[in-house]
């Protein structure tokens, strides 16, 4: 029988910071909760104890609607996600494109609130990536961020339609912005096969680590080409200090 305190620790579950600073927890269920004393005892004395240092500690979360292949390939690409400030963004594209040869600048996982609120534009990503075509979805993968480049090689100007299941942001003058929601992202298309299985391979393990770093414990969603493989790619997630 294994058993954990976690002590010293805010605990929120249900929508509202409970009573006490411990959580026990008898064969990977959660028996008690409260003052690290009343805990113990339920416990037993022989229970290990992690100090949560004052940190917030809540049940793990459900995630019912993932991007698994779109965010693993994002962590090979350029990789916007958790930047702080428009200009880190700037900052990583600008290091990402003088590193490569890449005819095509691609990545993923910026933050649209960084930006104004008309949406990121391509005059923006030109000064970044002047020299070929650019595109990068955004956190969500329902918005893409492209530069003059990339629209050129899309074909798309004033006078290309919406498609029905998107929108391609226009400035006053009809032209397009550099904003592509929905569907529209499909309408530029860097050129060359789809990310490879091997590529996906080797990606989607650090994707899948670095969510359960953060509290994920059940995700649901993705292509069923994807979810297929996840038992494989579970096993190969690094595992810390050397763990099961």
């Amino acid at each position: 029988m294994s058993s954990l305190v976690v002590a010293n620790g805010v605990l929120f579950s249900g929508g509202s910071v409970l009573e006490g600073d411990a959580v026990g927890i008898r064969d990977g269920r959660i028996v008690a909760t409260g003052p690290r004393r009343d805990v113990r005892d339920a416990i037993g004395p022989d229970a290990d104890e992690l100090d949560a240092r004052g940190g917030l500690v809540t049940p793990g979360f459900v995630d019912s609607h993932i991007h698994l292949g779109g965010g693993s390939v994002d962590a090979l690409r350029c990789d916007l996600a958790g930047a702080a400030s428009l200009a880190e963004i700037d900052e990583r594209v600008r290091t990402f494109a003088a590193g490569t040869t890449a005819a095509w600048i691609v990545g993923g996982g910026w933050d649209p609130t960084l930006f104004p609120t008309t949406g990121p534009t391509a005059a923006h990503l030109d000064a970044l990536v002047p020299d070929r075509p650019a595109l990068f979805l955004d956190a969500d993968h329902h918005g893409a961020w492209v530069n003059s480049a990339a629209l050129r090689a899309a074909g798309i100007d004033e006078s290309t339609p919406d498609p029905f299941d998107g929108r391609i942001e226009r400035s006053s003058n009809g032209a397009p912005s550099g904003a592509l929601r929905e569907g529209a992202m499909q309408l530029v298309a860097p050129p060359g096969p789809a990310v490879r299985h091997r590529r996906h391979r080797s990606s989607a393990p650090v994707d899948l680590s670095r969510r359960a770093r953060r509290g994920h414990h059940r995700l649901a969603g993705g292509s069923p080409r994807h979810l297929r493989r996840v038992p494989r790619l579970l096993r190969r997630v690094p595992r810390p200090h050397g763990g099961r």
